[in-house]
């Protein structure tokens, strides 16, 4: 991984989010506020698992722990994925500060066992982490064998997480939940950032917009263009979408 600027921007109420090469933090308010929960909601392939993947870089170089859980990657998967935005974690991962967790090992047959929220709300050391991030929290929550009160209730066990002083993330595609769940998750995030595309003079660019950001430290720009680039992750684009 190319050397970063390792500038430790934490206290008990913010966690920085600046990395050397690019502005995003100019952008973000440059500090992200403890005790949130933060939605990141957009279609497959909009960019938000590559957002939180950068944040999480982020993150880990100011010196916060954070867990990681993904319903979509492997650790080997994550490892790679991260090399090849050269968002290099392996020490992270080596010295505890990261906890990758797949959620493979909790799907037999295609789907998620019948006992996966039980164990997985009870598995205390996931929640311990000063930041939790769920990649994609969608896929907890469509699936056949969760009841509407289950769902409902994990986002309230979330929220009180949130609540104890953790920064949450979660992402989300808005097509695979229902227009009640949606709209609960809308509701009680602290941050809630919509991503999408949109096609101009032939090129297909990526933007995030902030609809909500309660708590900023900082000010920040409601609608952000991004590209990513291979071995330089997320790039804004100065540009924007004029």
């Amino acid at each position: 991984m190319a050397e970063e600027q390792e500038k430790i921007e934490k206290d008990d109420q913010f966690i920085g989010i600046q990395i050397k090469r690019d502005m995003l933090h100019t952008k973000l308010g440059s500090h992200l506020p403890f005790g949130s929960l933060m939605l990141m909601e957009g279609k497959d392939g909009a960019g938000k698992s590559i957002m939180v993947q950068r944040l999480t870089l982020s993150f880990l170089l100011n010196n916060a722990s954070v867990t990681y859980i993904s319903s979509e990657l492997s650790t080997k998967d994550f490892l790679e994925q991260m090399d090849s935005l050269d968002y290099g974690i392996d020490k992270y991962l080596i010295g505890g500060k990261l906890l990758f967790i797949p959620m493979f090992p909790f799907i037999g047959g295609g789907k998620l066992r019948d006992d996966f929220l039980e164990r997985f709300l009870a598995a205390e050391p996931l929640f311990k982490q000063e930041i939790i991030i769920v990649d994609t929290m969608s896929c907890l929550l469509v699936q056949g064998n969760i009841s509407e009160e289950q769902a409902y209730d994990t986002v309230k066990f979330f929220k009180k997480i949130a609540n104890k002083g953790k920064l949450v993330i979660f992402t989300v595609d808005p097509a695979q939940l229902n227009k009640k769940l949606l709209d609960l998750l809308r509701s009680v995030s602290d941050i809630y950032i919509s991503f999408d595309e949109k096609k101009l003079g032939g090129e297909v660019k990526k933007f995030m917009q902030i609809n909500r950001f309660k708590k900023a430290k900082m000010k920040y720009t409601p609608q952000v263009a991004f590209r990513v680039e291979p071995k330089q992750g997320i790039i804004i684009d100065i540009g924007g979408l004029a």
